[in-house]
């Protein structure tokens, strides 16, 4: 680009040079001019030179048509016929009038015929240096636009690529948070009747990924029958907006055929109408608190006489939450005697910083009326000294209301401490490993066999985690080329880690994949491990070799049309050299087999090929001719000037009707053809045509056939 403008600067200082320059010279061959016609009259005058006197004004006038001046041969036509009409006035006495007017006046016809051939000629060469200025700028023209195009690709990359990344950042992010609470996800598209469920809410029912559909119409196959109806009723009426919540515990069919009890939340996403068009929400599996609770309700009776000796604190409230009961535990865990909390409220006993929460918990139950709740609490013993409890708690209800909460609380202080040292100890890795957007796997050192996997790497490879745990990368075959593992691990062994190794890696369905490789060795109890992590970076390097392969391409094509605005032959005048060049040139850039020039007859009704190169066999020729009433369809595309990029010439219906006369005899199975237009109206049609194998036309190569079409034009 640079280039070219470059060379137009420099063109534009040479011609005011030329211009300063051609001035003077001018001036000096008016002088010469003047100088010759002058003599050429004194010989006139002077001395009788016959009938062919008028001759020698011809060189004076052919002098004239070497200024640069507008008009130079008529003007001096002009002055000739003066001067020739002068030296008949005054020719000697004794000369034939008669026969010297008649020679006169011939010359006079054959100067002014003279010089407006010169003009014609001169105005001709004006005009082709004016197409070619034209043609000059028109390139330059297009290569900009071509270099903008390319940088608006570019933009458009990144900013995929950056969307693209935060969208799966985003998404990772939820499904894992979810993942760790034992949360499904689901949404439904109610105006498109679809559905996502995420692996979670699949796996809960037992399901693998592809087990379950994406319709509403999967989660009402799996209703338990009597639910069937208040759950489509419960839907209807928060869809309607009969209800502010959508809340629903019904049971859904499970892999094995027994059914689950599920608790799903939910929420609607509203139009600018305010009409619902999604809902989406969580799916939790209640089942085993569902069955726990009944089979208490079951075994109340059964168990009473167990309470007294219960190694867990068993404690009643009322409403209000002031002991009514208690177990004799009370004593070997809290030092207090049973009869010491009666009437007391149990937020005493609770450590003043977990009031707030401990009272706002089981408000929500009381609400709510939760049947039963688990909380752990701390709370404080006679001594003043901190017990942790694990509470599980009842709700009891007389006629529908609250009369009180039953309790069973569990010392579980060691537990606690415990699992505070462990989840100290793990929380910082869980974190990293569970949350990364990159795929990360965890083997043994020794044998590479794999210990743990997180859910990115299960997406990159598109093994399930329990195909993955215990196998190593060459029983899965991960490896495109085995010699990369080998690779890999002399690294590690040298230097302890490997930093952006690329390589490649096959997934579970065969396709091969671009990685980068980070891999750290971590010790996990007493044995060795390596952390490796890969991303996935296919998409990057894929756009990056289309990149590279759109900016050949468009340089390419661009020197071609240059090469070619240069041409000695394009605007000489040579028409069949320049159509030779042309085509040559459009054949080889457009790896095309024929490249060919049609033009219509004067009649409109034939189309003469007036130039095809074969470049199999490097041969032009000629002669080929086609009725247009045969193919209407064909001809009525390229009357309305529009390119015919057919891929396949026998399924496009645009060339379909050619195949049989002439493209199925040469086997041409694509072409690319573009109108040429002379004066407003078709004059004939460039065509590029593939034998063998269809292809498919880029926009590029549109582009570029476009340009030759163009400059056939201009060539003519």
């Amino acid at each position: 680009m640079g280039v070219s403008y470059g060379r137009f600067g420099e063109n534009r200082l040479a011609n005011r040079l030329f211009v300063r320059s051609s001035e003077e010279t001018i001036q000096r061959m008016l002088a010469a001019i003047y100088l010759v016609t002058a003599g050429v009259f004194a010989l006139d005058v002077a001395i009788p030179l016959g009938h062919g006197i008028w001759l020698l004004y011809l060189f004076p006038l052919w002098l004239s048509s070497r200024l640069i001046l507008p008009a130079a041969p008529l003007r001096f036509a002009s002055v000739c016929t003066v001067l020739l009409a002068g030296g008949l006035w005054l020719a000697p006495p004794g000369v034939d009038v008669t026969t010297v007017m008649f020679s006169r006046a011939l010359g006079t016809v054959m100067i002014w015929g003279a010089a407006y051939l010169l003009s014609q000629r001169r105005e001709a060469e004006d005009a082709l240096r004016s197409a070619t200025s034209r043609l000059e700028l028109r390139v330059a023209e297009q290569t900009k636009n071509l270099v903008s195009a390319n940088g608006r690709l570019t933009a458009q990359l990144a900013e995929q690529r950056r969307i693209e990344a935060e969208l799966r950042e985003s998404r990772e992010r939820f499904e894992l948070a979810a993942e760790g609470a034992d949360v499904g996800v689901w949404e439904w598209d109610l105006q498109e009747h679809t559905a996502y469920y995420s692996p979670r809410w699949k796996s809960q029912l037992g399901c693998a990924e592809s087990e379950i559909g994406a319709t509403v119409a999967d989660w009402e196959a799996r209703l338990h029958p009597d639910d069937r109806a208040r759950a489509l009723a419960t839907v209807t009426l928060f869809q309607e907006g009969y209800t502010k919540q959508y809340r629903l515990d019904h049971r859904l069919r499970h892999h094995d055929g027994s059914y689950r009890w599920i608790s799903s939340l939910g929420a609607g996403v509203f139009d600018e109408q305010g009409r619902m068009i999604r809902m989406t929400g969580i799916h939790l599996d209640v089942t085993a608190r569902t069955q726990a609770e009944e089979a208490r309700r079951e075994s109340e009776d059964r168990y009473r006489a167990l309470v007294e000796q219960a190694g867990d604190i068993i404690y009643r409230t009322d409403a209000a939450g002031r002991f009514t009961y208690c177990n004799p535990t009370s004593l070997r865990v809290l030092d207090y005697l049973p009869e010491e909390l009666l009437g007391r409220h149990y937020l005493e006993i609770v450590l003043p910083q977990c009031r707030p929460q401990a009272e706002r918990f089981y408000g929500r139950q009381f609400i709510r009326k939760t049947p039963r709740t688990v909380y752990e609490v701390p709370v404080a013993t006679k001594d003043g000294r901190e017990v942790w409890l694990g509470q599980h708690t009842q709700l009891l209800l007389e006629g529908g209301v609250v009369s009180g909460f039953q309790v069973v609380a569990r010392d579980i202080t060691e537990r606690k401490g415990v699992e505070q040292a462990l989840r100290e100890s793990e929380e910082r890795f869980s974190k990293a490993f569970h949350s990364s957007p990159a795929g990360m796997a965890i083997s043994r050192l020794e044998d590479g066999r794999v210990l743990d996997v997180n859910e990115a790497f299960v997406r990159v490879s598109g093994f399930s985690r329990e195909e993955l745990i215990g196998m190593s990368s060459l029983d899965i075959g991960i490896w495109v080329n085995p010699e990369d593992r080998r690779h890999l691990a002399e690294i590690l062994r040298r230097d302890g880690f490997l930093r952006h190794l690329e390589k490649e890696f096959r997934t579970k369905s065969g396709e091969v994949r671009h990685g980068l490789f980070n891999v750290e060795p971590v010790c996990i109890g007493r044995e060795t491990c390596v952390l490796t992590l890969v991303l996935d970076i296919t998409r990057r390097t894929e756009a990056e070799a289309a990149l590279r392969r759109s900016q050949a391409v468009l340089q390419a094509h661009q020197h071609a049309l240059m090469r070619l605005t240069k041409s000695q032959h394009i605007g000489s005048g040579d028409w069949q050299s320049a159509l030779e060049e042309l085509m040559q040139t459009s054949a080889l850039v457009l790896a095309v087999d024929r490249a060919s020039v049609w033009l219509l007859d004067r009649t409109g009704t034939i189309l003469d090929c007036v130039e095809l190169y074969e470049q199999g066999q490097a041969r032009h020729s000629r002669g080929q001719r086609l009725n247009v009433v045969e193919y209407p369809r064909y001809f009525a595309e390229l009357l309305q000037e529009q390119v015919v990029d057919a891929h396949d010439v026998a399924a496009d219906p645009r060339t379909s009707e050619l195949v049989q006369p002439y493209l199925g005899a040469l086997g041409i199975a694509s072409l690319l053809d573009v109108p040429i237009f002379f004066g407003g109206r078709l004059a004939g049609v460039v065509c590029h045509e593939r034998v063998g194998v269809p292809r498919e036309w880029t926009r590029e190569e549109v582009q570029f056939a476009t340009s030759v079409g163009n400059l056939v034009t201009l060539a003519y």
